[in-house]
């Protein structure tokens, strides 16, 4: 049995066993969020989707118009030189099918020093699925730094390449 990811998110404790029993759960009858107030809010199923929810690596690929494995396997290599790793953001990761099939695929090739942290304040059952080398941030994007403090989850992380697909909206 593999890790999965950590999820990370600043939370009463209420809606922190919430939001575990959602992850932990096969699938959704209801979706949640958190809203701007910091709390987990239902959100009607109809709110679910946008394009980018469900993208795969391919799509990915052809959206961006960059091979985005070759990228990485290039900034990859650089960063094991200076053993170091390659750290990734998916701002708005959806399902993370593209976090976990792009980890995936470079796994299979030997690397495994890339790393992606994938933020958004709209949850997946899916990310408990997800290649164990991601870590997400459940929140909304103005606490995001918090994260990335002295002390936090993620302090001390340079970013090589930052994904954000909706901004092609």
């Amino acid at each position: 049995e593999t890790a999965s990811p950590a999820v990370h998110a600043n939370l009463s404790a209420d809606d922190r066993a919430q939001l575990e029993a959602f992850l932990a759960s096969d699938g959704p009858d209801q979706l949640i969020e958190v809203g701007e107030d910091g709390a987990l809010r239902a959100v009607p199923l109809d709110k679910r989707y946008d394009e980018f929810w469900d993208v795969g690596l391919s799509q990915a690929e052809q959206r961006l118009l960059v091979p985005l494995v070759a990228l990485v396997r290039h900034q990859a290599s650089e960063a094991a030189q200076r053993n170091e790793d390659f750290w990734i953001m998916d701002w708005g990761p959806g399902s993370a099918r593209l976090v976990d099939e792009l980890l995936r695929q470079l796994e299979k090739e030997g690397i495994t020093n890339v790393r992606v942290v994938a933020a958004g304040h709209r949850p997946s059952v899916n990310w408990k699925n997800v290649h164990p080398r991601a870590g997400f941030i459940c929140d909304t994007y103005k606490n995001f730094p918090r994260y990335f403090a002295p002390g936090a989850p993620f302090a001390n992380v340079r970013f090589g390449l930052v994904i954000g697909l909706n901004a092609l909206t």
